[in-house]
């Protein structure tokens, strides 16, 4: 997915009617999952939009097993979805999710604010949160 999402840039540039300083990516549930990835791997990226992806791996993708193409096997265990965002920093990242979403996890929206939460502390400069990785 990555891999097309990065063909489609370079696909994308070509246009003379294209600002290739000014290219975003925008995208719910699976969508949002695709702009992350894409954001934090290609700096051509301007701005992304993640919309209803900003679950944790343990409470949410393991817990809900609601979609297979949210695992990515074993990662949860080196990262978060808020570690894989802090990637697109220090470029504009918008980040949305609903409230009674089931892939929230067990907590509901309390696991995504925490993952917000950590985010923004990142991109304000932290390095490692003490109570984050025990």
């Amino acid at each position: 997915m990555l891999w097309d999402m990065q063909r489609l840039m370079d696909y994308a540039e070509g246009p003379d009617y294209v600002d290739a300083e000014r290219i975003g990516c925008v995208g719910f549930s699976g969508g949002g999952q695709a702009s992350m990835w894409l954001a934090a791997m290609d700096e051509r990226i301007s701005l992304a939009v993640i919309s209803g992806y900003l679950h944790n791996y343990p409470e949410s993708m393991l817990h809900s097993h609601l979609c297979c193409c949210n695992y990515f096997l074993g990662l949860w265990e080196l990262a978060d979805v808020s570690d894989i965002c802090s990637l697109i920093a220090p470029r504009p990242l918008f980040l949305g999710n609903g409230d009674e979403d089931v892939e929230n996890g067990p907590r509901g929206i309390a696991g995504p604010v925490e993952q917000a939460e950590f985010l923004a502390w990142h991109r304000r400069g932290g390095l490692q949160s003490p109570d984050r990785w025990e």
